[in-house]
């Protein structure tokens, strides 16, 4: 199966998944999830930015962190529990951020 990716954006290092909204709840059916060719079309044309690991992920944060404007990611499907995992801590208040 082809890998897919779920929008969304990064801006003051802050996660904003599409389908999800700021207060939740999380729920993956709710994600708005592409394949591996329309999002390489949205890197390519739009401008938009391929996640497909953890790291690349918490440099996207880091960046935002530093008052870049919003920066819009595509996560592979595979950092589905690591990314709700940060979006949950930052809702509920903790900071678990990049440093």
């Amino acid at each position: 199966m082809d890998e897919r990716y779920f929008p969304v954006t990064v801006l003051g290092s802050k996660l904003y998944a599409d389908g999800i909204g700021e207060h939740g709840p999380w729920v993956t059916q709710r994600l708005a999830v592409q394949d591996a060719a329309t999002v390489e079309l949205l890197v390519a044309r739009v401008g938009h930015r391929k996640i497909a690991t953890a790291e690349e992920l918490l440099a996207a944060l880091r960046e935002s962190k530093a008052g870049l404007p919003a920066i819009r990611v595509w996560i592979s499907e595979g950092l589905e529990e690591f990314v709700r995992g940060l979006w949950e801590g930052w809702r509920g208040g903790a900071s678990h951020g990049p440093a």
